[in-house]
């Protein structure tokens, strides 16, 4: 018998869309937090996710270096990974 759960972790990838480069743009561009947020919102991201515009390449913060919980870790992860391919379809 098959379940009709919703899963925990809905598929990470994503698609980018003429509004999403635009707004990355802008964002990068204009330092805009109004454009930083929408691009969290376009990408179905999460209030507690890491937000693209501020992780850095340079590892975690600080204050997550030892008691950094593993969610947070693939979080940043994906977040690097969004922020990259936006910088590669933006060029």
């Amino acid at each position: 018998m098959t379940t009709k759960r919703t899963p925990i972790r809905p598929d990470a990838r994503f698609r980018i869309t003429p509004d999403i480069l635009a707004a990355y743009k802008r964002a990068r561009d204009n330092d805009d937090s109004d454009a930083e947020l929408e691009v969290h919102v376009l990408l179905g991201r999460q209030p507690w996710q890491a937000d693209i515009m501020h992780v850095n390449d340079d590892g975690p913060a600080p204050q997550f270096t030892r008691s950094e919980e593993a969610w947070h870790v693939e979080d940043r992860k994906q977040a690097l990974e969004i922020r990259h391919a936006l910088e590669r379809a933006s060029k």
